[in-house]
């Protein structure tokens, strides 16, 4: 969750002079998936979030990665491997 806090802040960082105005959202905070709902309906450009919790939305019918999604980046795979996280990456992708 750390790690989604800090690439969330660095993206800001990165996008801040583009010239459209790009859309990212952090799902990892343990607030209810009813709540972060709204945001992700809008179609963010960016999304971020630990596994379990990008699977959660896909369950609940908040993220469609089918049609939206374009690129998937792990940050720090070998440490998402090795703590068993790859079941989890294989039910997103």
């Amino acid at each position: 969750k750390e790690l989604c806090k800090q690439i969330k802040d660095h993206i800001g960082h990165l996008t801040v002079s583009c010239l459209r105005e790009i859309q990212y959202f952090d799902v990892s905070s343990q607030v209810s998936l009813e709540a972060q709902r709204p945001f992700l309906l809008d179609k963010p450009d960016i999304v971020i979030g630990t596994p379990l919790r990008i699977l959660a939305h896909m369950n609940d019918g908040n993220l469609d990665l089918k049609t939206s999604l374009k690129l998937l980046v792990i940050d720090e795979a070998d440490l998402m491997f090795a703590f068993d996280h790859l079941n989890d990456i294989k039910s997103i992708l």
